[in-house]
C-alpha cells in the first residue's frame, strides 16, 4: 500500500469514525444500531495503525540519522 493511501484511509476512517462518535453523543442514533459500524471503524483503524506505526518508525530513525550527520560534519 502506498503512502498517498495510507493517507486517504487514515483521513477516511479518522472523518468517519468522528461522524459515528458525534451522531452517538448527540443521540441522533442508538449505541445498539451503531455498535456494528463502530467495530468495523475501529477494527480498520487499528489494522491501519501497523504500516504507520512502520513508516512513523522509519521517518524517526531517518532524522536520527540525519542529525547524527550533520553533527559529524
Amino acid at each position: 500500500m502506498s503512502c498517498c493511501q495510507n493517507l486517504f484511509l487514515t483521513n477516511l476512517l479518522g472523518i468517519s469514525l468522528a461522524c459515528m462518535l458525534t451522531f452517538l453523543v448527540i443521540g441522533y442514533s442508538p449505541l445498539h444500531r451503531a455498535r456494528k459500524a463502530l467495530l468495523w471503524a475501529l477494527a480498520l483503524t487499528g489494522a491501519l495503525l501497523i504500516p504507520l506505526t512502520v513508516s512513523f518508525t522509519q521517518l524517526v530513525r531517518q532524522a536520527q540519522l540525519e542529525t547524527h550527520l550533520k553533527r559529524l560534519c
